[in-house]
């Protein structure tokens, strides 16, 4: 890393607090809730965007109650296709057992159609100035382990991370 280091305190605490957040209690319960959501298909999520494209957590009715979570009355229905799964009749021992045999269109709802409990997060987003210039150190790092910094409005410094496709 090529990091003009005049503030390896910031750095430190960098690595405390990655370091202290990937083995705490709300990072458990983070990583548990999401893994509650489904992975959609690449045309799932077209659809998805295509009816709701400011949707950011998408599950069915039945998977946000499970999650202490509500859908209020009267919020339109995103649909999506789900397979339909039967059990296959010819299968013999040690092989799939399971076919689809079509497909059918099925309701979820986003996050910001429902209320209830408190979502688990585990960052924040950070406002504010940098006098110090710490920010240029963190998009460094997240540079230096294989994240790409990609602006979200060019006229703020605010930026999110996502990984580096290969």
């Amino acid at each position: 890393m090529t990091t003009k280091n005049n503030h390896p305190e910031l750095i430190e605490k960098l690595a405390e607090g990655i370091s202290n957040l990937t083995t705490s209690d709300d990072w458990e319960h983070y990583l548990d809730f999401q893994g509650r959501f489904h992975r959609y298909s690449f045309g799932n999520v077209l659809l998805i965007a295509a009816q709701c494209h400011e949707a950011t957590r998408v599950a069915g009715f039945n998977a946000w109650r499970k999650m202490n979570r509500f859908v209020r009355k009267g919020e339109k229905a995103i649909w999506i296709l789900a397979p339909m799964v039967y059990k296959n009749g010819d299968a013999e021992d040690g092989e799939n057992n399971r076919v689809i045999r079509g497909f059918k269109f099925v309701p979820v709802f986003d996050v910001a159609q429902t209320d209830g409990e408190e979502l688990p997060t585990v960052c924040n987003r950070l406002d504010g100035d940098d006098p110090s210039g710490a920010y240029d150190i963190l998009v460094e790092v997240a540079q230096s382990i294989g994240c790409t910094v990609v602006p979200v409005n060019a006229d703020r410094k605010g930026e999110h991370l996502r990984p580096r496709t290969r």
